[in-house]
């Protein structure tokens, strides 16, 4: 049971949260704090809703501090790449 529970932290975060995530940063949430409850309520509410929800340490769906934080800045950041890339090719003074 011991290997099972410390193979399932090696896993990658789902694809479904991970985007959950993005789309959180990218609609201006940024307290760790506030994206962990909107996760927890993401995955138990739609992800499984009517059934068990997985074990808290399953990492896909239960993702450490430190992934939800880098998945929080790579999506900050690729939101900033993009708006940066549409003043620069943009002909509008407000960039």
């Amino acid at each position: 049971m011991l290997l099972l529970q410390l193979s399932s932290l090696c896993l990658p975060m789902d694809a479904r949260v991970k985007e959950k995530v993005r789309q959180l940063t990218v609609s201006g949430v940024r307290r760790l704090a506030e994206v962990r409850r909107h996760v927890h309520s993401y995955v138990v509410d739609d992800l499984f809703a009517g059934r068990a929800a997985p074990l808290l340490t399953d990492a896909r769906y239960w993702p450490s501090s430190q992934t939800l934080l880098n998945t929080m800045r790579r999506s900050s950041t690729a939101t900033q790449s993009a708006i940066s890339t549409y003043c620069l090719f943009s002909d509008t003074r407000y960039c």
